[in-house]
């Protein structure tokens, strides 16, 4: 971005990282065309609005993406298709099915509409017809068995459990059906750059870790829970069971920063489940190679709960299987 570039020049950038897929690039400078276009240029500032919750819609920001294009229609004076366009759709995947018709009711009104915008127009609604035709679904009581893609949308974020070289682990809870999980965030941009310089085997490590818990083994009391996978623009997503109310073994075996040990009957217990779950990821044909007090949680009643399946070796599908030196051998 340069001081010397017009209000066209940013557009033209943003339009040309738009194609490319740099949607974050493509919202700057479109941000930025936006900013110098209010002051000035009812026309450009339109345009590059909606230019913008493209992006965003894109994005799946659809919040975001419906104040561009409510905007700029409001600045056309109800009268840029374009913008109407781009308010409806977004309202449709909002589910505002009502107010996306009354956009459209208004955009057909339009003087000298082209057939071409006529039309899009008229597809729009024929999608909300459909959509308002479809049975409703049954009000969900819980997410984990849920058969469908998930959205961040559907979560309230909360604290964070702990961060990563390229991920982190916040506490959420369904808008819906109020059940708290752990979400596992990982961040594209931050994986595809500790893959290019140092750590190319990130992205088996990330599948790895949803195939192994996901696919390859049966659910067990001391291991945690995947119950979803799922993607947006920025991050890749893992929802499993929350243990946040004891710490992690590695901080239960320690105090003011020394290592003071449990009580023998205790590790006793811990050991014996330690062991049943590493005998069921055996039995199952993966050996877990990064068993560590940081990696077992404590549950609620103080049971073990291994995780971080990301190093592990899978001796039956081997194509995600990275390099043999990792953090432990079990």
């Amino acid at each position: 971005m340069s001081a010397n570039d017009s209000i066209d020049d940013l557009r033209q950038k943003g339009n040309h990282e738009f194609q490319q897929g740099n949607l974050d690039n493509a919202v700057s400078f479109y941000s930025a065309a936006i900013e110098m276009a209010s002051k000035s240029d009812k026309a450009a500032l339109i345009v590059n609005l909606c230019n913008r919750s493209a992006s965003y819609f894109q994005m799946e920001e659809h919040e975001k993406a419906k104040a561009d294009a409510e905007t700029a229609w409001k600045v056309s004076n109800e009268s840029n298709v374009k913008s109407a366009y781009r308010l409806a759709k977004t309202m449709i995947a909002l589910k505002e099915y009502e107010p996306a018709i009354e956009v459209l009711k208004t955009a057909l009104k339009v003087e000298n509409l082209k057939e071409s915008e006529k039309s899009s127009l008229q597809e729009l609604g024929k999608q909300i017809l459909i959509k308002m035709d479809e049975p409703s679904q049954a009000i969900e009581t819980t997410i984990k068995t849920a058969q469908r893609p998930l959205s961040i949308r559907e979560f309230t974020k909360g604290k964070s459990l702990g961060v990563g070289n390229f991920s982190e682990i916040i506490i959420v809870q369904h808008k819906v059906t109020k059940e708290k999980f752990a979400l596992k965030i990982l961040e594209k941009k931050t994986a595809a750059d500790l893959a290019k310089r140092q750590h190319p085997n990130v992205y088996n490590e990330i599948a790895m870790e949803r195939r192994v818990l996901l696919e390859r083994l049966p659910s067990h009391p001391n291991i945690i829970n995947m119950y979803h996978a799922f993607r947006d623009f920025n991050n890749l997503y893992y929802l499993m069971d929350l243990h946040n109310v004891n710490p992690d073994l590695w901080t239960q075996i320690r105090y003011k920063g020394k290592m003071v040990g449990a009580p023998e009957a205790q590790v006793k217990r811990w050991m014996l489940q330690l062991v049943d779950a590493l005998e069921h990821i055996h039995s199952h044909g993966i050996v877990h190679r990064d068993i560590k007090p940081e990696n077992v949680l404590l549950d609620e009643h103080n049971h073990v709960v291994v995780i971080d399946f990301g190093t592990a070796k899978d001796l039956i599908k081997t194509d995600l299987n990275g390099p043999e030196f990792v953090g432990s051998t079990f």
